[in-house]
Parts: C-alpha cells; sequence; structure tokens
C-alpha cells in the first residue's frame, strides 16, 4: 500500500512483478545491505529482550557497536510508560471492501484501559504527519477493529494508541492519539485506496526525483539519478501491512 502510494512503477515491479531489487553499484550496495543488516539486528534483539532473554544476554550478542548502543537506549528508555501485558511481532487482520488488512506489529501492550501498538525506527523521522501515514492508518484501524484476537479485550478507539520510537532520535518517542472521528476517516481513506488499487491498470513512474534516488529499483528504472542516502526502515521484512486480496 505504502509502495503503491509512493510511486506506481514501484509497486508495479516489486508487487505485480516480483522483481528484486537491484543495487546501482558496490557503494550503494554496502550501505543498503549495512543499513538492512543494523535493522534486522535491532529488531532481533528487541524482540530476545522483551520475550524474556536477559539484556545482558542479548547484549553479548550484538557484534555492531551502533545495534549495541541502539539497544542500550532501548533498554533504558524503549519500554517507559507501556503496558505490562504484552504480544511481541505479532499479526493483526481486518476485513475491509471484500479485502483483508493485514497488519504486522513490532508489539500490542495493553491494560483494562488502553492498547498501545509499537513500532521501532531505525530510520530517520519523517517529515510528513505521522497520523496520516499509510502504516498509521493502517495499524491503528486493524487494532481497533481485531486486536480483541490478541488482547482477549475490545478497545474503542479513544482506548487505542502508538507509539513510534526512533532510535537514532534525542528524543525517540512519538506517540500519536486516536479518535472514533479519525477511525472513520482511515476506513474511508482505506477503502479508497483497495479500491484504487484493485482498479489500477496504469503504472507511472512517480515526478517526485527525491524518491527516485532511494529506491530499491533505481538503478533499472532511472539509473540516470544519482543515489541519495538510503535510511530503509527494516526493508528486508516481510511488510509490516498489506491487503490480502483473497476473499475475506
Amino acid at each position: 500500500m505504502r509502495d503503491f502510494l509512493t510511486c506506481r512503477y514501484l509497486y508495479l515491479l516489486k508487487h505485480r512483478r516480483g522483481l528484486e531489487p537491484a543495487v546501482g553499484g558496490v557503494v550503494e550496495g554496502s550501505n543498503r545491505q549495512l543499513a538492512a543488516r543494523r535493522g534486522q539486528q535491532f529488531h532481533r534483539a528487541v524482540q530476545q529482550y522483551l520475550s524474556g532473554l536477559a539484556s545482558d544476554s542479548v547484549r553479548s550478542m550484538i557484534k555492531d557497536d551502533t545495534v549495541r548502543a541502539w539497544f542500550e537506549k532501548f533498554v533504558k528508555y524503549g519500554m517507559s510508560g507501556i503496558p505490562d501485558r504484552r504480544s511481541v511481532e505479532t499479526w493483526a487482520t481486518a476485513p475491509l471492501a471484500d479485502r483483508v488488512l493485514i497488519a504486522r506489529y513490532d508489539l500490542l501492550a495493553w491494560d483494562s484501559e488502553r492498547l498501545v501498538i509499537c513500532d521501532w525506527k531505525t530510520g530517520s523521522r519523517p517529515i510528513e504527519d505521522p497520523d496520516t501515514q499509510i502504516q498509521t492508518m493502517v495499524y491503528r484501524y486493524v487494532a481497533a477493529c481485531s486486536g480483541q484476537a490478541v488482547t482477549g479485550t475490545a478497545y474503542l478507539p479513544e482506548q487505542i494508541e502508538i507509539r513510534y520510537w526512533y532510535v537514532r532520535d534525542d528524543d525517540p518517542a512519538n506517540q500519536i492519539a486516536y479518535s472514533q472521528q479519525q477511525f472513520k476517516r482511515d476506513e474511508v481513506r482505506l477503502r479508497e485506496l483497495i479500491a484504487e488499487i484493485a482498479a489500477c491498470n496504469a503504472f507511472p513512474k512517480t515526478d517526485d526525483v527525491d524518491v527516485c534516488k532511494t529506491c530499491l529499483f533505481r538503478a533499472v528504472c532511472r539509473p540516470e539519478i544519482p543515489s541519495g542516502t538510503w535510511e530503509p526502515e527494516f526493508e528486508h521484512t516481510p511488510e509490516s501491512m498489506s491487503i490480502g486480496w483473497g476473499e475475506s
């Protein structure tokens, strides 16, 4: 869904044609591999820690100094104010418009009063309003519709919040509240997007060359555009959100 909104040609290459990412050179490839590896290691370390492994044991398995520093920062501050009941690396689905929305969460945490969606970010904090990001829409909508399957308790939108945690930032936590009005707004937007994707037959390239500079397919699509600083947000994992195109 995010790829479709970013560039329809990217969506075509990645999701319709199933092409593998193309790297434009040795330096670019090594930078991407390093960023991806660090993201993977950090997420794995946090998962192990939240699953009950002692922080010292997790720390001893981290060989990259940058990842180790990120993890130590997370241990100190990452779970501040987060409810004690937790489900790590969990999935939830919600039917919508004869399709199924699929959300993959780094962490769901809850108590009797609230449900907190946690997502760890190893890339830079985005400029755009996180409340309108497609990931925020999908994560909160699916949690409101189907979070009970994980938590055993149904939560109103006003009881749900999402916390993005940008490990590189001095003030990493970004908490975003939810409301019934936003829930209805997001449902309308997601329905529109599902219909747009299903009906799409034209896949033009984006006009935003800044997007191209960090695109995984730049080398095969627009090789004349120089590579930018690539800061992936866990590109190598399964999609954090997607649409199931079978019947719901």
